[in-house]
């Protein structure tokens, strides 16, 4: 994602009741992969929060 004069973003599409699409920052992106394949690798499933256990207690 094309930020023009404030650099890149990545735009990430969150499903479900509380879809949102979600900007994160560039300079976050490899961070973010690193979480995602830790969250694979432990089998937690596409549906399940990338922090905590419970997506109904976000606020």
């Amino acid at each position: 994602m094309d930020l023009g004069g404030q650099g890149r973003a990545l735009g990430i599409n969150v499903p479900g009741p509380r879809a949102r699409l979600v900007i994160v920052r560039a300079c976050y992106e490899e961070l973010l992969r690193e979480v995602l394949a830790i969250h694979r690798a432990e089998r937690r499933g596409e549906d399940r929060p990338l922090y905590g256990n419970d997506p109904s207690a976000a606020t």
